[in-house]
């Protein structure tokens, strides 16, 4: 979750300095086998991760309600996209926003679920 929070936090503030949605994917699974998180403390993954996300939520704070609305006709959201939108379908970074965070909200879920 931290590695979807770096690469969405780039492609934030990317889309707000071109006109399209374009965005290349990432080997999930290669970025944690490299980093890895398995070394290092619980407590520091889910600081890292809370500030992270503290600063998604300020950087979006910051976006202009034109920017988050403007229509994309060229997007990526049909192949990286937890809620995918097909390529010929108009999108707003506002859209890509809300989806990557019902996406973090369904890994919380998840792992609330396997505590309880």
């Amino acid at each position: 979750m931290i590695d979807s929070a770096a690469n969405n936090h780039a492609r934030f503030v990317r889309a707000q300095l071109q006109d399209d949605l374009v965005f290349d994917g990432y080997a999930q699974e290669e970025w944690v086998r490299v980093q890895k998180y398995e070394l290092e403390s619980w407590a520091a993954l889910v600081d890292l991760w809370t500030e992270y996300n503290l600063h998604l939520l300020h950087v979006i704070s910051s976006i202009s309600d034109e920017t988050l609305k403007k229509p994309r006709t060229k997007h990526s959201l049909d192949k990286i996209a937890w809620q995918t939108v097909p390529a010929n379908q108009p999108v707003t970074l506002d859209y890509f926003i809300r989806d990557y965070f019902g996406h973090l909200q369904e890994h919380l879920r998840q792992i609330f679920g396997n505590i309880n």
